[in-house]
């Protein structure tokens, strides 16, 4: 699915689509918010980065996921990347950036364990305001753990629907949805080993979708499946035809709708309430992640990834 400029819109919008995108569409803007009725929508819309998922699209969608949660007037909230892919996950060119951005660490919503403490007490000293200067490579990762621990707290139902390509974070994203929906050209992929990088962000989500010993090789490799492979995994609910992934999304929006308000907030309370099993693994798994970062496999496979070589290990 292609979603085109406003001006030159065409069948594969829905109406619903289209209004709100000419209500909200600003082509320097990372992440497009809008409404309709009880929908509310999201779009990545760094499309000539194949979505990209950069600091200022993460700050963004973390905010616009804590506005949501107090939104009991929304029961649907769709996400979709404009242009030919999902997300190709995390921007490693800005994470990689030698640069530092102040973050109040107090603020996130899962309990730092004991270790990431002492972690980030070690290094990010607090200023004069209680904020922490921290690398992007720190912080962006850390937005993805929280953006994916609110998918599970916000009381819409969440359905994601993707097509051309969903990597690392950007698979994680579509996997955290309540309902994921992907076209048949879909590619999937876990890449982090390949760059030198912890393969821990991400895999206490997509192990709430698939099991253990399924994601193993898929992590081990890195090699990208396709929609039918994920499927089978369990990492989608459903393969949609060609150019109809956004029209499923709705159809089954309008079907979530059908249901009374609080049951249907209560059946995603039963099955996705982040419990603490969940903040104590996904705390851990961002702390092995960001110590990779800091040593010498990450820099060359960042670097070779970013320079498009092999890398030499």
């Amino acid at each position: 699915m292609i979603l085109p400029a406003v001006e030159s819109a065409d069948s594969e919008m829905t109406p619903e689509l289209s209004l709100f995108l000419s209500e909200t569409r600003s082509d320097d803007s990372p992440l497009l918010y809008g409404e309709s009725g009880e929908k509310a929508y999201l779009i990545l819309n760094r499309p000539a980065r194949c979505n990209a998922l950069s600091l200022s699209l993460l700050e963004e969608f973390r905010r616009r996921l804590a506005a949501l949660e107090e939104r009991s007037d929304l029961r649907v909230l769709l996400i979709t990347g404009a242009g030919n892919h999902f997300s190709s996950g995390l921007d490693l060119r800005e994470a990689a950036a030698p640069k530092s951005v102040a973050v109040d660490i107090s603020s996130d919503p899962f309990p730092l364990t004991a270790a990431l403490k002492d972690s980030v007490s070690r290094n990010f000293p607090a200023g004069e305001r209680g904020t922490r200067d921290v690398p992007p490579g720190f912080r962006m990762p850390w937005l993805v753990v929280e953006i994916l621990l609110r998918l599970a707290a916000v009381p819409q139902v969440v359905i994601g629907a993707a097509h051309g390509g969903a990597y690392g974070g950007g698979g994680a994203l579509l996997a955290s949805c309540d309902i994921a929906l992907a076209e048949p050209n879909v590619r999937f992929g876990f890449p982090e080993c390949r760059r030198g990088l912890a393969p821990t962000l991400l895999h206490p989500f997509l192990e709430g979708r698939a099991s253990r010993r399924k994601l193993y090789p898929f992590l081990l490799t890195g090699n990208a499946i396709g929609a039918a492979e994920a499927f089978r995994l369990g990492l989608v609910d459903e393969i949609t035809p060609e150019g109809e992934c956004f029209s499923r999304a709705e159809e089954i929006a309008d079907a979530v709708r059908t249901g009374a308000p609080e049951r249907v907030r209560q059946a995603k309370r039963l099955f996705r309430t982040p419990d603490s099993a969940l903040f104590e693994r996904a705390a851990e798994g961002f702390l092995r992640h960001w110590e990779s970062w800091n040593e010498s496999p990450a820099a060359e496979g960042v670097a070779a990834f970013l320079e498009k070589r092999a890398p030499r290990w």
